[in-house]
């Protein structure tokens, strides 16, 4: 599913053509389960598939509210107007399972995409 995100980020130059780059970012994520056909339905809360693999329960205290993140990523930039445009393809992996360490079960998401961003410089 189609996802947003926002953030702001310092580049600290290693090399001409190398930055490291820290920030921070706020997503809304949303994935699509395709596991039969059936007609959409909107589910707000979580439901927990249990230990046995069998059942599911509702206990959303389990569920992660701050996660962290690493991505991968080459971009393509173009300076116009004392601005920078930048669209990169990207791979961002999920360091933390989506469930806190007393739920079992672990998941780590991982997302592909394509960014697109305006950067402007500070001095």
């Amino acid at each position: 599913g189609m996802g947003f995100e926002a953030g702001t980020a310092m580049f600290y130059p290693l090399s001409k053509k190398l930055n490291f780059k820290a920030g921070l970012q706020a997503n809304y994520n949303h994935y699509q389960i395709q596991a039969f056909s059936s007609v959409p339905e909107i589910a707000n809360y979580s439901y927990l598939l249990s230990t046995d693999l069998k059942h599911y329960a509702k206990e959303p205290s389990l569920n992660r509210r701050w996660n962290m993140n690493a991505a991968l990523e080459a971009n393509l930039n173009m300076e116009k107007g004392g601005f920078k445009w930048s669209i990169a393809p990207q791979f961002r992996y999920q360091m933390l399972s989506s469930f806190k360490s007393k739920y079992p079960i672990k998941e780590n998401l991982m997302d592909f995409g394509i960014k697109v961003g305006v950067i402007k410089t500070i001095k």
